[in-house]
């Protein structure tokens, strides 16, 4: 049996590993934007809804720090 879905993590190979999320390939995704110090994740949904359109759904938003990342040695 098959699954289209994935699981995503941040990480710089060294410091820590955090967890995002489980996205289906076919209609989810988990955006990871970078400013500065701060790294906002956001996961989208364009189920049941025609991209045409209306944008996708945010289902979820989540700011880290990145120095709060690598202070506490994050690994999940």
């Amino acid at each position: 049996m098959a699954t289209d879905d994935n699981a995503e993590y941040l990480t710089d190979s060294v410091n820590f590993r955090k967890y995002l999320g489980v996205y289906d390939e076919g209609n989810e995704h988990i955006n990871v934007i970078c400013k500065g110090d701060n790294i906002m994740v956001i996961k989208t949904s364009s189920e049941f809804i025609n991209e045409m359109w209306t944008r996708p759904q945010i289902r979820e938003r989540k700011v880290y720090s990145l120095k709060d990342l690598m202070k506490h040695h994050i690994f999940e």
